[in-house]
């Protein structure tokens, strides 16, 4: 048995810290901030699908994200 994966490489666009970060994965936009040398997120990253904290993540072709407090995305 044969399988072919096709897979698309997409270039970000430039990036000037302190301005906003799109994750071009889903669109979502975060604020960064430069601290020193290195640039920070400024809000935590909130991609994938909130699954229980109860269950553990796979490698299932999903992406997953657990919180284990239930007021967060």
């Amino acid at each position: 048995r044969s399988d072919t994966l096709t897979m698309t490489v997409i270039s970000p666009p430039a990036f000037n810290c302190g301005s906003t970060l799109t994750d071009i994965r889903d669109n979502q936009a975060y604020p960064t901030v430069k601290i020193g040398s290195q640039c920070w997120l400024a809000a935590n990253l909130n991609y994938g699908t909130k699954i229980n904290s109860t269950r553990h993540q796979r490698d299932n072709c999903f992406n997953e994200k657990v919180s284990f407090r239930s007021d967060t995305y």
